[in-house]
């Protein structure tokens, strides 16, 4: 049983959802709630898998970001992987200039890149 403040419940505790919160670093899951006067009180289950997980986690996380070169060059390549498993959606413009004898054509050519997700609501076919 952990009893909190009302005022400080939103400044010490970090809610994952609304039945699983962090708190000093330890993560808890709620199984029942009550407040009382000025107090709340979370009957919880201790993580402790959920919690080392979340240790190694951020060590990994630490030791990746160090400021070696050779961890640089693995962030750089971390990032970039991450960055490819999402798409925006950019516009691409092109001009083409033609000369033919006394004529100029030019030409404007314009398109937009892959884009995810999907427009929602899908578009309409005629």
């Amino acid at each position: 049983m952990l009893r909190f403040a009302l005022s400080e419940v939103k400044a010490s505790l970090s809610w994952t959802h609304s039945k699983e919160f962090e708190f000093n670093g330890q993560m808890y899951d709620v199984v029942e709630t009550k407040i009382f006067c000025d107090s709340i009180y979370y009957w919880c289950w201790w993580d402790h898998k959920e919690t080392e997980l979340n240790k190694q986690l951020k060590n990994l996380v630490t030791h990746a970001f160090d400021n070696n070169l050779q961890k640089k060059a693995t962030q750089k390549r971390l990032v970039d992987f991450y960055q490819s498993l999402y798409h925006s959606k950019t516009n691409s413009f092109q001009i083409l200039i033609c000369q033919t004898g006394k004529e100029t054509c030019i030409y404007f050519f314009n398109w937009q890149s892959v884009s995810w997700p999907p427009p929602v609501p899908p578009p309409k076919l005629s």
